[in-house]
């Protein structure tokens, strides 16, 4: 089914001296089988060139970020969203990639219904530059009405997300105030408004980096804080949900918290919340989880098929 590309749709890619990243994102906007799409780049400081090239680049609406005025990346994608003519608005980080028909099945899927305010897809992860590539999984009740199921799953990176610029406006764009998980932040305002749906593809090409230093989400104690400002301002949602549902959520941070001390190579301090796991859900999965305690490429392969058991 051709897909009609009436819609303008808003592109905006934030980006941070990572130059030769950002001309691979750029392309991969630019070879989108939907070809009404206006490319935003919203540059925090860059000194690498970015400027130069984003200026004399056709088709690029570049809004500069002067080293005086950072503050994080919710505050560079909010300047996108403000500055976009589009009705609806796909984020891209500088560092990732899309295939070429994400954003053609994306609005199709959008435009099925008014009352959907967000499709997200899934994707391929490239971890340590290529040293191991993996597909993640879906699942596929995380759909329609999650009102209570956003608080209890991360469903995806921003990048894989395409909004209703209107959706984003009425539950007041991104949160200035939260440095880490964003995304599901904003989801959970998202989901209490509208329905939301999914394209179980790997449409969008995700780099991710185990072990090293340059994932640049891996302050342990600003995810910390993070996580105590977002309970703090759903507390009201979060006590809503049942004791059951609770338990899961307390084992998806726990589980984020122990991969990111991984990633610092910190590894008593992942076994530890890989333990607290257990003793919520003390099944075989989650006690070899213990034992192994991920701490490199080969051992995370072994993670990814528990996470699929």
């Amino acid at each position: 089914m051709i897909v009609e590309q009436t819609d303008l749709v808003s592109a905006v890619i934030t980006t941070h001296n990572r130059l030769e990243f950002l001309k691979k994102a750029i392309k991969s906007v630019k070879e989108q089988t939907y070809k009404n799409i206006e490319i935003i780049v919203v540059d925090d400081g860059s000194t690498d060139g970015t400027k130069e090239f984003c200026i004399n680049e056709k088709g690029i609406k570049y809004i500069e970020i002067l080293k005086e005025d950072h503050k994080n990346g919710n505050y560079a994608r909010n300047l996108g969203i403000k500055n976009s003519n589009g009705k609806f608005i796909a984020f891209l980080d500088d560092d990732d990639e899309w295939y070429s028909t994400k954003i053609e099945k994306q609005v199709k899927k959008i435009k099925r219904n008014n009352n959907i305010g967000m499709v997200y897809t899934n994707r391929k992860i490239i971890v340590n530059d290529g040293q191991y590539i993996y597909i993640t999984s879906i699942n596929n009740e995380n759909k329609n009405d999650c009102k209570k199921k956003c608080l209890y799953n991360i469903f995806s990176v921003t990048s894989a997300m395409m909004f209703r610029k209107e959706a984003l406006e009425n539950v007041g764009l991104f949160d200035e105030n939260v440095n880490f998980w964003q995304e599901t932040e904003l989801v959970i305002r998202i989901c209490q408004n509208y329905m939301i749906d999914f394209i179980d593809e790997p449409l969008l090409l995700y780099r991710q980096y185990v072990n090293g230093k340059k994932q640049l989400s891996n302050n342990i104690e600003g995810f910390k804080q993070a996580v105590q400002y977002i309970n703090e301002k759903h507390k009201d949602l979060i006590e809503y949900l049942s004791t059951d549902e609770k338990r899961i959520r307390r084992q998806m941070i726990l589980k984020d918290l122990s991969n990111r001390y991984t990633s610092q190579k910190k590894y008593i301090e992942s076994r530890k919340c890989l333990y607290k796991i257990f003793k919520i859900d003390p099944s075989i999965k989650n006690f070899i989880k213990v034992i192994i305690n991920f701490n490199n490429v080969t051992k995370l392969k072994i993670k990814i098929l528990l996470a699929r058991w």
